[in-house]
């Protein structure tokens, strides 16, 4: 009977861990952060301790799946959530949370660090390459600070305005650089 209970609480591990987890990245998915993730951050808010989340948004992913196809998308997405795993701390948590779009939420983490961690992330992934066609990816990311009471939702609405705020001042920047 004990061997029966020890493979049943195994299996309902293995499954509560595989709801939770992205099968093609191997990070957290979503889920977690509508589960798990907001109690989290209130217990840190609770403590008056810093958290930070950096919104990442893979820079035109369209054209890699266009033009060498969904299987280097795939490896492109895997490298970049094996950039977020290997540059992380044990104590942040690497989501994907759909898509190109990805998100690390940063306990016991002020704004500072965690904009010293985007830019190692972003230059990370932005002079790699990988796979045979020696694919170059890059990411736009948008760091915050969740505000006192602020709900994990708000807070990743708000790294996200910050994200596309980036992405568009990149355009506009690389556009400028065109015409000098």
């Amino acid at each position: 009977m004990y061997s029966l209970l020890k493979k049943y609480q195994f299996q309902k591990n293995h499954f509560q861990l595989e709801a939770f987890t992205d099968s093609l990245t191997g990070l957290f998915n979503r889920r977690i952060m509508e589960k798990i993730l907001p109690r989290l951050v209130k217990e840190y808010q609770d403590k008056k301790t810093s958290v930070s989340i950096i919104a990442i948004d893979a820079n035109d992913f369209k054209i890699i799946n266009d033009t060498y196809g969904h299987e280097i998308g795939d490896r492109a997405l895997i490298h970049i959530a094996n950039n977020i795993s290997h540059l992380s701390r044990k104590s942040d948590i690497g989501l994907r949370l759909g898509g190109d779009e990805f998100c690390i939420v940063l306990p016991d983490c002020p704004l500072d660090k965690a904009m010293r961690m985007a830019n190692r992330l972003s230059i990370a992934i932005n002079q790699s390459r990988f796979c045979e066609h020696n694919v170059q990816t890059s990411i736009t990311a948008g760091c915050i600070e969740v505000s006192k009471n602020e709900s994990l939702n708000d807070a990743l609405k708000r790294a996200d305005h910050i994200l596309y705020q980036n992405k568009k001042n990149k355009k506009i920047t690389e556009q400028f650089k065109k015409y000098q």
